[in-house]
């Protein structure tokens, strides 16, 4: 298990490291999404920073968007997700998972580094 999962107010915090595949992901999304505190979650940040393999498809990623448009955009509408990586890759698959939940009321957004997606996170917290 190449993750950790901190919550913290409205806020879920995931730290990935290592080498992430899908089943990885999956663990993430069901931990996160099986979670009471769900229900009144606002922002996500998902850590990547330390990923040093990413066993995770163009499928992957387009079957995870899907499964948010059919679920949890729909349960809880009020997310704010922040990705928080350089890597090529991650950015690519980041950027085809935002493409898919486009028309919900979700918002993404990519960051360089944790700082950056953190005051993101806080901006958003003085006025919920």
């Amino acid at each position: 298990m190449p993750y950790e999962i901190q919550w913290e107010d409205r806020c879920v915090y995931v730290r990935m490291y290592g080498k992430i595949d899908r089943y990885d992901l999956k663990g993430v999304y069901r931990e996160i999404n099986n979670n009471p505190l769900y229900d009144s979650l606002c922002w996500e940040i998902h850590d990547f920073l330390a990923v040093t393999e990413l066993a995770y498809s163009v499928d992957d990623a387009e079957a995870y968007g899907h499964m948010d448009m059919g679920g949890g955009a729909i349960t809880n509408p009020q997310i704010n997700m922040a990705i928080v990586s350089t890597n090529e890759e991650v950015l690519a698959l980041s950027s085809l998972y935002h493409s898919i939940i486009a028309t919900t009321r979700w918002e993404l957004k990519v960051f360089p580094t944790l700082e950056q997606a953190q005051q993101w996170v806080k901006s958003g917290l003085i006025n919920p």
